[in-house]
């Protein structure tokens, strides 16, 4: 059933708020994905703080405005489903490539990162990068590694200074 035109605004006002909001925008094309994937899919992104919205490529046009990528939208042949990521640009991008993955009919086609479009092969990038706390714990194991070894190298000498002492006690003895 056709949507009145009240309601394309209302569509229109929701898509101009989530895109002040967003952090990262994922674009799909989901021609052939069934329903249940996508449900799956909605409710793992929403998890994180993300969401996941099937909406017409005129009313994205329009709600798109004055945005630099809107030529892009236009080039888009096919179905269009957007992510929205409203807190963690690298686990939105992993949760949607890993779907993607999962399901070959589901194509990230493209996203816009700090206001500026990328290209998929940027995307699936930013998929592949390593969690902050992955990261944070290579940190660590780095900084730690060193200091290891300097206490290591330090019980050594040590045990070696008992060792030579141990050894004067027996001669004098």
């Amino acid at each position: 059933m056709p949507k009145s035109k009240e309601q394309k605004n209302d569509i229109i006002k929701e898509l101009e708020e989530d895109l002040k909001k967003q952090i990262v925008v994922l674009l799909f094309d989901f021609k052939g994905v069934d329903s249940k994937t996508l449900f799956k899919m909605r409710d793992e992104l929403k998890a994180n703080d993300a969401k996941l919205t099937v909406v017409k490529k005129t009313l994205l046009q329009k709600a798109l405005k004055n945005q630099e990528f809107k030529s892009k939208v236009e080039e888009i042949k096919g179905q269009l489903a957007l992510v929205f990521g409203f807190k963690d640009e690298a686990q939105t991008a992993k949760t949607c490539y890993k779907y993607t993955k999962e399901n070959e009919k589901l194509k990230i086609i493209g996203g816009v990162l700090e206001n500026e479009f990328n290209i998929s092969s940027r995307i699936i990038e930013l998929a592949q990068l390593p969690t902050r706390q992955e990261l944070l714990s290579q940190v660590v194991g780095c900084l730690n590694t060193p200091v290891a070894g300097f206490a290591r190298s330090l019980q050594g000498v040590l045990s070696n200074v008992v060792l030579v002492f141990n050894e004067i006690q027996k001669v004098k003895v």
